[in-house]
C-alpha cells in the first residue's frame, strides 16, 4: 500500500513570504516560488497546498 504524500497548506508558504516581501520585489519573489516548483498563482487560491518538497525547496 503506498503512504500519501504529506502536503502543506498555501497559508504557510504565506506567511513564510511576509518576511521575503519586506526585502524583495514582488517579481523576486514570484521568482523564489518557482524556482520551488509553486505557480505564483496558488498564493490567491482557496484551499491550495503544496508539497513538502516544494516548501522545503522555498
Amino acid at each position: 500500500m503506498r503512504t500519501p504524500n504529506p502536503t502543506i497548506a498555501m497559508s504557510f508558504v504565506q506567511n513564510l513570504l511576509v518576511g521575503a516581501a519586506r526585502m524583495l520585489a514582488p517579481d523576486a519573489i514570484d521568482a523564489l516560488l518557482r524556482q520551488a516548483g509553486i505557480a505564483p498563482t496558488l498564493l490567491k487560491q482557496r484551499g491550495a497546498r503544496v508539497t513538502r518538497e516544494q516548501f522545503v525547496r522555498l
